[in-house]
């Protein structure tokens, strides 16, 4: 059985331009947007993470538990943008690595590929280490996703930014929705994925 915790939206965007528009009399600054810029799932996966682990096992129960979106896009920005001291000469993925310290989280276990990984395996991985794990992937010719999992004890959770937070009664239904999930994103376009188990650094 799939239950959704919580919904979510990933509609904003650090890539903005501001084009100055005319509205009637008055003159307006309007944020533009390319539709592949949009998303700041790094920021909110990562949010979601620190906020759920410092829980002790609660879990976030409400999107508003999160906090605001800005904070998220600050996190977002830095990933884009590559404000992070050195961060111009870190591939993607060592970028991820230096967004977690960030955050005083910390990446334990690391697994990497290319193109296919099928999702009953990214369901195993993560049940053998319990606690956090983050998925993250990228595409030839556009930027990425990522998701965050939770396996501790009975709770099953997915953490998908685009859509919000997931529970399962049981593996059968985790691995199951995982396929969905990725069939959707088209698997077979990954250039390449990462699959981290994450815990807190304090």
């Amino acid at each position: 059985m799939i239950y959704k915790v919580f919904t979510m939206k990933n509609i904003h965007s650090t890539s903005v331009t501001w084009r100055r528009t005319k509205i009637g009399e008055n003159t307006r600054m309007i944020a533009i947007s390319k539709l592949s810029n949009v998303g700041i799932c790094t920021g909110m996966v990562l949010t979601w993470l620190k906020k759920s682990i410092a829980s002790r096992g609660r879990g976030i129960l409400r999107e508003t538990e999160l906090g605001s979106q800005h904070w998220m896009a600050i996190i977002q920005g830095a990933y884009g943008k590559r404000t992070i001291p050195g961060s111009n000469v870190l591939s993607p993925v060592e970028l991820v690595i230096s967004l977690l310290f960030s955050q005083n989280l910390k990446p334990c276990d690391w697994l990497k590929g290319a193109g296919f990984y099928p999702p009953e395996q990214l369901v195993s991985w993560a049940l053998s280490k319990p606690g956090y794990s983050l998925f993250c992937f990228s595409f030839p010719c556009a930027d990425g996703h990522m998701i965050g999992m939770r396996c501790e004890g009975r709770v099953l959770q997915m953490f998908n930014p685009t859509e919000g937070l997931y529970q399962y009664s049981n593996v059968s239904s985790f691995k199951q929705h995982m396929r969905q999930f990725l069939i959707k994103e088209d698997p077979k376009r990954f250039k390449e994925w990462d699959i981290f188990s994450v815990v807190s650094s304090l």
